[in-house]
């Protein structure tokens, strides 16, 4: 399942420095709703943007451990 309404749109470029600083390469995105692809060992996590809410970026279940840390991290949360 796809978690919604939690990364904002905004913090896009702020969470791909957040990856890299945990040791993740980024990667081009794939497809027409990818916004963010990162690689670290065989680990992925993929960001997708929504058509009907600009606002916020969806991410896959098990990727929510990296965005809550982040949004702790910038005190969004």
């Amino acid at each position: 399942m796809a978690i919604k309404n939690m990364l904002p749109t905004y913090l896009l470029n702020d969470f791909k420095k957040y990856l890299e600083e945990k040791g993740f390469m980024i990667l081009k995105p794939n497809g027409n709703y990818e916004v963010l692809r990162a690689k670290r060992n065989k680990q992925f996590i993929l960001i997708f943007r929504q058509d009907k809410n600009k606002d916020y970026l969806s991410f896959q279940d098990k990727d929510f451990p990296w965005v809550n840390d982040f949004l702790k991290h910038k005190g969004e949360i």
